[in-house]
């Protein structure tokens, strides 16, 4: 492991603890291998403004949007934004066909139409900085990616018909029991870490990434070093080379600390 020059890691049952909490430890490990000369990346769903708020840590990196947004060195590096017009396709049939609640993600709000205006609050446990707005079909912001949020956490019960309708031209992208996320083709949390690396000077071969979902899988082929939690999805401990703790023990930590003594013994 002394190779390694970036740290991944998913948020969500990784990183996060089952209540949705953040280590205590875990900024004094960032700044640790930051020290070392290891740069640590959050890989997420969330967006930008979402992950800026939860970690106001300097010298964190984050892929935001399932891969439609890169950040590092508090600047925007990448992004793939959705024409308008395809914005406005995906909200009206998100609202009309499965009578969801369409979010539009920008860079620093989600927004939301004014006939849903009754769900912000309950969607400020997903996005920060929730903004509506009279139309969605004229907002005039651009955005990475159009969710579909489901009130009654059945999005299991519409990703066929999502897929149906957006697979072949987009990426559809599961992320919970209550959001089905839509971005341009292409998007994948893998392109986004080749670009993180690229612009950091690291090798795929020199990165490290610990997830638990399959919405995952493809990030933990594109790095040297695969990493599941031990209350992942089958495929993902299938797919990992190595186990670690689960989110509730620490499992990101646990990685981090190995990573810091491997690097103390080669010093």
């Amino acid at each position: 492991m002394n190779n390694i020059k970036l740290l991944a890691t998913d948020l969500d049952s990784t990183l996060l603890t089952s209540d949705g909490q953040i280590p205590a430890a875990f900024t004094t490990y960032v700044h640790a291998l930051k020290a070392s000369g290891i740069d640590v990346a959050i890989t997420s769903s969330r967006p930008l403004a979402t992950l800026r708020r939860m970690f106001p840590i300097s010298g964190l990196s984050f892929v935001c949007d399932n891969g439609g947004l890169v950040y590092s060195d508090g600047r925007i590096i990448a992004h793939n934004m959705i024409e308008s017009s395809t914005q406005r396709l995906m909200c009206g049939f998100i609202a009309n066909q499965l009578g969801a609640v369409p979010v539009v993600s920008g860079l620093d709000a989600a927004y939301i139409g004014r006939d849903h205006a009754q769900y912000a609050d309950e969607l400020s446990d997903f996005f920060t900085n929730v903004r509506v707005v009279n139309s969605l079909a004229q907002l005039p912001v651009p955005a990475d990616k159009v969710s579909a949020y489901f009130p009654h956490a059945d999005s299991i019960a519409h990703i066929a018909a999502m897929r149906g309708r957006f697979a072949i031209d987009y990426a559809v992208n599961v992320t919970g029991d209550y959001l089905i996320d839509l971005m341009n083709a292409g998007v994948t949390k893998s392109g986004a870490i080749n670009t993180l690396g690229e612009y950091l000077d690291i090798a795929n071969t020199e990165m490290l990434a610990i997830a638990n979902g399959n919405n995952d899988l493809d990030l933990l082929a594109a790095v040297g070093y695969s990493y599941a939690v031990a209350n992942a999805e089958p495929e993902i401990l299938q797919a990992a080379s190595y186990q670690t703790s689960s989110n509730d023990d620490g499992g990101v930590l646990n990685v981090m600390d190995q990573l810091l003594r491997s690097v103390a013994l080669t010093a």
